[in-house]
């Protein structure tokens, strides 16, 4: 194996290891014990898709009103987009999105897997979503750094 594919190969692998990790404490919670059979996964994409574009566009206030009531009431506005741009600047200079699993649990939690890329490098993240008044709204965004893959060259196209 070459050493690039094997640095690759690791770090998807720990990727993958940390996502069934955040997705497994997820999917334990007491709520999981009322696991609604099927879910949209689309619309939790939708959902963080709308809110990635906003941030493209530096419409923070539109990517604001996507965040949970928990989010909102933790940072004002000014504070979560300096949050935003400090912790997760890749979000504001993203190119495509790619989506994974998404999990349900009850009718009110659900998490999905959800990769950001640039161009070069494609982040693993984990976004969990909370139901609030029957909608979904963002709760909270774990990026998997461990799973970061470099593609030279460019990110192949799927």
């Amino acid at each position: 194996m070459k050493p690039g594919t094997r640095a690759w190969f690791c770090g998807a692998l720990g990727g993958l290891a940390a996502g069934i990790l955040v997705m497994h404490r997820f999917s334990a919670s007491p709520a999981a014990a009322k696991a609604e059979p099927a879910g949209n996964p689309h619309e939790l994409y939708q959902l963080a898709g709308n809110q990635i574009a906003a941030f493209r566009r530096d419409d923070f206030p539109s990517a604001y009103n996507y965040a949970a009531r928990g989010i909102r009431e933790k940072f004002p506005l000014p504070q979560f987009e300096e949050m935003v741009r400090q912790t997760y600047p890749h979000l504001t200079h993203s190119g495509r999105l790619n989506f994974g699993e998404a999990q349900f649990a009850a009718t009110i939690r659900a998490s999905a897997m959800i990769y950001v890329s640039n161009g070069q490098q494609s982040l693993p993240m984990i976004y969990a979503f909370v139901k609030e008044n029957g909608q979904w709204k963002i709760e909270g965004v774990q990026m998997l750094q461990g799973g970061a893959k470099i593609f030279p060259g460019g990110e192949p196209r799927t």
